[in-house]
């Protein structure tokens, strides 16, 4: 149990540093789950809207993971051809993952950005490597530099939470 305790302080504390007034900017990135049809008592969620296809869904309050639980980012081609994020997993969010993939199978996890909605994708499978992927509604010319982007401040926040654990 100290182990996650540990893990939680160097979390809190790097999102703390990140909040601090440095040159090093990072935008939020948060993947939020789809809400039970009836809502689950005690969950307030919001309901977000994808701007390019309009779609709207009512998700939970509190996000499925974090830029402090991102280790990297890629930008993959997946078999249909489509673009798509690959995002690499710290060990508590994989875990975290895969157990709400396993409970919430059909269910979306909206992606979003800076604050804004941009991408989902629809839980099909246990997901057990700590690898997700989603797709997004960005036009890919933009989609390149997004991603050269979030790589860079996922190496800065990747930074912060060394620096807060010693």
């Amino acid at each position: 149990m100290p182990k996650y305790l540990l893990t939680l302080a160097a979390l809190m504390a790097a999102l703390f540093l990140a909040g601090c007034g440095d040159d090093d900017t990072v935008k939020s990135k948060r993947f939020y789950i789809e809400s039970a049809a009836g809502g689950s008592s005690g969950d307030i969620g919001r309901t977000i809207t994808l701007p390019q296809s309009g779609l709207s869904y009512n998700v939970r309050g509190e996000p499925l993971f974090t830029e402090a639980d991102i280790t990297n980012v890629q930008l993959v081609k997946v078999a249909s051809g489509d673009h798509a994020l690959l995002f690499h997993l710290n060990e508590p969010a994989a875990r975290k993952l895969y157990r709400q993939s396993v409970s919430n199978n059909g269910r979306v996890v909206i992606f979003e950005y800076g604050g804004k909605p941009v991408g989902a994708r629809q839980l099909d499978g246990a997901i057990s490597d700590g690898r997700y992927f989603t797709f997004v509604e960005v036009p890919y010319p933009e989609l390149e530099q997004m991603v050269l982007e979030m790589q860079g401040e996922t190496k800065i926040m990747n930074e912060k939470v060394r620096e807060a654990r010693f």
